[in-house]
């Protein structure tokens, strides 16, 4: 985001790896809880400094770095292979993130980098059962398969009210509405929810949207 980057912070840092370990080792030093760094390869297809960084985070104390394997100006395929290089690299542990949207995807990371864990991102964006599956495909080599429309339906409807229930409402009523839209995407003739979704400016306008929605599919 370019305010963030003109202030030298986020994928700004990729630049100066130096200064991601003077952070690590003055968070580690006031934090009182294990300091962990996500960091991306670089800055651009021609600065790569994932392995400078991410050595610098270790030797400040980190306990732990993620990689997601994108610079700041790359949107295609993220590249696996710097997880596994950076896996063998460090004594700390390393988490791969990129690309991940079915806990095929994750079994996959795994299986190909030797990475310690896996980090979803978009992948979680209206599916946080994608959680729940790759718990299971890992633990017993299978899982359900992608949530249908009722299950998915449902979820929207706790974390809405997980949302309410954590956060101002004010604040709810806008940060929800994104995450709602997004489990509706993939569901037989969901526009009109989305439409309705949008228009909603109280937490019990969103529920007669999702009470709707539940009685005309099921």
């Amino acid at each position: 985001v370019p305010k963030i980057l003109k202030s030298g912070s986020g994928a700004a840092l990729m630049k100066d790896p130096e200064k991601i370990g003077s952070l690590v080792s003055c968070m580690k030093e006031t934090a009182g809880v294990p300091v962990t760094v996500k960091i991306r390869s670089g800055w651009d297809p021609s600065s790569f400094y994932y392995k400078e960084a991410a050595l610098a985070a270790q030797e400040a104390g980190a306990a732990l770095v993620t990689l997601h394997p994108r610079t700041r100006s790359h949107g295609g395929r993220s590249d696996w292979t710097q997880i596994k290089e950076l896996k063998q690299l460090l004594k700390i542990p390393v988490v791969g993130s990129g690309d991940l949207f079915t806990p095929a995807d994750a079994e996959a990371m795994l299986r190909e980098t030797g990475c310690d864990g896996v980090m979803f991102a978009r992948g979680a964006v209206g599916n946080p059962l994608i959680f729940r599956d790759t718990v299971k495909l890992l633990t017993e080599g299978d899982y359900p398969g992608e949530p249908g429309p009722e299950e998915k339906l449902k979820a929207a409807l706790e974390h809405l009210e997980l949302s309410f229930h954590y956060f101002p409402e004010r604040y709810a009523i806008k940060e929800i509405r994104k995450h709602l839209c997004a489990y509706t995407k993939g569901i037989p003739y969901s526009s009109p929810i989305r439409a309705s979704l949008v228009k909603c400016e109280s937490l019990e306008e969103y529920r007669a949207v999702f009470s709707q929605a539940l009685s005309d599919f099921f």
